[in-house]
């Protein structure tokens, strides 16, 4: 199997193309196989990157936008939607800058990408370190627990995952719309699969496991405007799709986390 029907979105930030975990791994993923992917790498740094039109990857077909504004993750996974529905592609592969890509990975998605299968997601079992951190299930009280190693290489209609790795249908995509740039970064997976809930489809969770390094894994590091950004993230989430009394839980665990 190819991945012709694939159109991959990396996304960068203060981070050059060859210095990104994820384009690197990718890069050695792809290193003796038949497949080849076409790559569009979005990056939000300040300055662009002078080195990516001497980078040469015999499986990799790159194409590059720079974009200073940063306007986070939902205007780059935008165009590429666009690139993929120009193209006549089938899928979209999510990619952040820090997750390592292994060969089970591509090979998983070359495959079921070229099924006819019910889903409209195909994604990983993410590892930050020990902990897995992808993909989770709410409990009643709007925490998120991790799946039990069970309900891996299944399908499920209610489940939560992280964007990175993920591999989403383009035909569902244009169902919703695209992306929406109500969540720029913070809580757009969680939208995301909110999205698939709702319309009752399926998310196939492979078998694969892989490594990504978890910008919000530890609130104690993060600057003070992100925070800020991930609470407005949030607030617009719990208000626009949760129930009542989550919209409490959400304020007491607020208190909690001070």
């Amino acid at each position: 199997m190819d991945l012709e029907s694939v159109l991959g979105v990396l996304v960068l930030y203060k981070r050059s193309l060859r210095e990104s975990e994820t384009f690197m791994s990718l890069s050695k993923a792809l290193v003796g196989t038949i497949r080849s992917l076409d790559l569009l790498v979005y990056d939000n740094s300040p300055i662009a990157d002078g080195e990516v039109e001497k980078i040469v990857c015999e499986n990799l077909n790159i194409t590059y936008r720079h974009d200073s504004s940063n306007p986070g993750l939902s205007k780059a996974y935008n165009l590429a939607l666009e690139e993929g529905n120009a193209n006549n592609k089938q899928w979209l592969l999510l990619l952040d800058q820090d997750t390592h890509i292994t060969g089970e990975l591509i090979k998983t998605v070359s495959e079921k990408a070229n099924e006819r299968a019910d889903y409209v997601s195909i994604i990983p079992t993410i590892y930050s370190k020990e902990k897995l951190v992808s993909p989770t299930r709410y409990d009643f009280l709007g925490r998120m627990n991790p799946i039990g190693q069970d309900e891996i290489n299944r399908v499920h209609e209610n489940i939560t995952a992280i964007n990175s790795g993920a591999c989403l249908a383009i035909s569902f995509l244009n169902q919703i719309n695209g992306f929406s740039e109500k969540f720029p970064l913070d809580m757009l997976d969680h939208w995301l699969y909110l999205e698939i809930k709702k319309r009752k489809e399926k998310v196939f969770v492979s078998s694969c496991n892989i490594q990504h390094k978890l910008s919000v894994s530890d609130f104690n590091t993060l600057s003070i405007d992100r925070y800020r950004n991930i609470l407005k993230a949030e607030k617009t989430f719990y208000n626009i799709h949760s129930k009542k009394y989550l919209k409490y839980i959400f304020k007491a665990r607020l208190l909690f986390r001070s």
